[in-house]
């Protein structure tokens, strides 16, 4: 079996705010209802369209911490940390979300 190669890219925005808008309108875009996170305090479940992503994404950051947002119906992985958001996919249509066509 053959492998996908993995594509990654930042999330579009100049600021980690606006990567994690941008986000959350990828996901809304493509009617995503949950969204797994790992943090320091373990894995959750998010509701997508109830959950403040940038209050997320800036309390992570302001606790000094990095995280991982995924969306397994994408097959996206989204890395948070002080570099701001970036996403890792072995899906070409999911780098597409972003702006990024392989």
């Amino acid at each position: 079996m053959t492998m996908s190669p993995e594509l990654t890219g930042p999330v579009p925005g100049l600021t980690s705010a606006a990567q994690a808008i941008a986000l959350a309108g990828v996901l809304a875009e493509q009617g995503i209802t949950t969204l797994n996170l790992l943090d320091r305090a373990g894995p959750r479940t998010l509701a997508a369209r109830a959950t403040d992503l940038p209050g997320v994404v800036a309390a992570v950051l302001a606790g000094g911490e990095e995280a991982v947002l995924s969306c397994d119906r994408l097959d996206l992985r989204v890395e948070v940390g002080p570099a701001g958001l970036r996403w890792r996919t072995t899906r070409p249509e999911t780098a597409r979300l972003f702006g990024d066509a392989p």
